[in-house]
């Protein structure tokens, strides 16, 4: 189902119940399984991560292009764990170089005791955390139980109260400071004005490139609407290493933009290199096809690169109709990988 910025602008507040949220994203830890909740927490948590599709307050370009980020004073180590921390969480895998500076920079230093409750379930949530230093421990009320559940525990690094801004829904659960500890808190304004408009426009950026694609111009526009819910973006430097000769192969790669060569080594162990790959072009399909190891290692040769990537499940999932083009396509490599 194809998602629109109608879809996105609406303001709706759905129940806490129908949302996954990273405070109880670990509920699983107290349910068994193979249980129907189980089952229904695990296709939450994928619909989200996968389709990102945020509601709330009522996106709007305009103010968003004129909108000025607040800057807060940290130290450079304080700024590093912060970008390591955006890097791995995937809500901000759509920002690039300058909009991730702008996060870096809005985010405002927080000191809580022991015993301080830095979110409470059931409240309006106006802003997200990053664990600075400390441990914050995660509770929640589950029914049939008097006391609320112990989830999980937030170690440095650790994202959490996002959920509560992308949904515009209440806290999903209570979130207290075990010792002191050190937080990096994001307003709801920075968040809908950098992160909800850098989402809305990798959504747009990803539908056009795929036009560009050949073998994907027969995809009616719902099918490639699907396509760009799976997809991942990755920003790489020249000389990094994509995928490795015989690694197994977990993801399939569209270039968006930049360079990349596919190599290998003959016997003898000099280097050949089987492919140049530019822009449009794609590749790490054959290790998915035929489920067998990477034939050849792929790097990247320009100054910049960046790649959306779709894992083993998404394209067998949504590319069943095109694989006999991809097949057809094995014949570029076939003259190299045979020697």
């Amino acid at each position: 189902e194809k998602i629109s910025n109608d879809d996105i602008n609406k303001n709706t507040k759905p129940s806490t119940n129908d949302l996954p949220h990273s405070e109880d994203e670990d509920d699983k830890d107290i349910m068994d399984e193979n249980s129907e909740e189980m089952k229904k927490f695990n296709n939450r948590v994928s619909v989200v991560k996968n389709r990102i599709a945020i509601s709330g307050e009522v996106f709007n370009a305009n103010s968003a292009k004129n909108f000025i980020a607040p800057v807060y004073d940290k130290t450079i180590d304080q700024n590093n764990r912060i970008e390591k921390s955006l890097k791995k969480n995937f809500i901000f895998n759509s920002l690039n170089e300058d909009q991730q500076k702008v996060i870096i920079g809005a985010m405002l230093i927080k000191k809580v005791n022991s015993n301080d409750v830095v979110i409470k379930e059931g409240d309006e949530g106006s802003e997200l955390f990053i664990v600075g230093t400390g441990l914050l421990k995660c509770y929640k009320n589950i029914p049939d139980k008097d006391e609320q559940t112990f989830i999980r525990d937030y170690n440095p690094g650790d994202l959490f109260g996002e959920l509560a801004l992308m949904y515009n829904a209440p806290r999903a659960a209570t979130i207290i400071a075990n010792e002191e500890s050190e937080l990096f808190s994001l307003d709801r304004e920075t968040f809908n004005n950098i992160v909800k408009a850098a989402v809305v426009n990798q959504r747009e950026r990803h539908e056009n490139f795929l036009r560009r694609i050949e073998f994907l111009n027969d995809l009616s526009e719902g099918d490639r609407a699907k396509i760009c819910d799976c997809l991942i973006t990755e920003r790489l430097k020249k000389g990094d290493v994509i995928i490795k000769e015989n690694d197994l192969g977990d993801k399939f790669y569209l270039i968006e933009s930049g360079t990349a060569e596919a190599y290998k080594f003959d016997s003898n162990g000099k280097e050949i290199v089987v492919y140049e790959y530019k822009e449009n072009d794609y590749f790490g399909e054959l290790a998915l096809l035929g489920n067998d190891p990477r034939q050849a290692s792929v790097r990247v040769t320009s100054d910049k690169f960046i790649v959306a990537s779709m894992d083993r499940d998404a394209f067998n999932r949504l590319l069943g109709s095109v694989k006999s083009r991809l097949y057809k396509n094995i014949s570029k490599y076939q003259k190299y990988l045979d020697k």
